[in-house]
């Protein structure tokens, strides 16, 4: 065998041996589809926020859903029952350094205290007032700013 084929030989084993880790990696990396028949409230999704117990929350048109990992559990509207969610269209999540959910709606803004199960309305002060406000309009995005502030 000259060193020309040799070489051939080598950069073909190297090769096929590349190929083999390839293919047996892809597989480490299944994905898992996560839906209505696993227990998501709905299909329709609006936004999606980890928190920091590694809960993963997934906003809906029909719910807040709450992940572990195995298995949904679901907050919705309970028509007369002040302390259920206001609404069930959820548009927007993020968490306080208290480790409250902020969950924004097609009508407002609740928190969500994930320690006691309590929802609560948000409220604000408009401009040069000290009468304060329920958040009650439409909320598409709620942040926070790395001293803690929600927005």
């Amino acid at each position: 065998m000259g060193a020309d084929m040799f070489r051939r030989t080598i950069l073909s084993t190297i090769c096929l041996l590349l190929l083999v880790e390839i293919l047996q990696a892809q597989d480490a990396f299944k994905v898992k589809y996560l839906d209505n028949n696993q227990g998501l409230s709905n299909n329709s999704v609006k936004c999606i926020f980890k928190d920091s117990k590694g809960y993963v929350w997934f906003g809906t048109y029909d719910g807040l859903n709450r992940y572990d990992g195995y298995e949904f559990k679901v907050l919705r509207n309970r028509i007369n029952d002040s302390t259920s969610l206001p609404h069930n269209y959820i548009s927007a999540l993020n968490e306080d350094n208290d480790h409250n959910l902020w969950i924004g709606m097609g009508q407002g803004a609740v928190t969500y205290n994930t320690f006691t199960n309590v929802v609560s309305p948000v409220y604000y002060y408009p401009h040069q007032s000290s009468q304060k406000h329920k958040v009650s309009v439409y909320i598409n995005s709620i942040e926070k700013d790395s001293e803690g502030n929600i927005f």
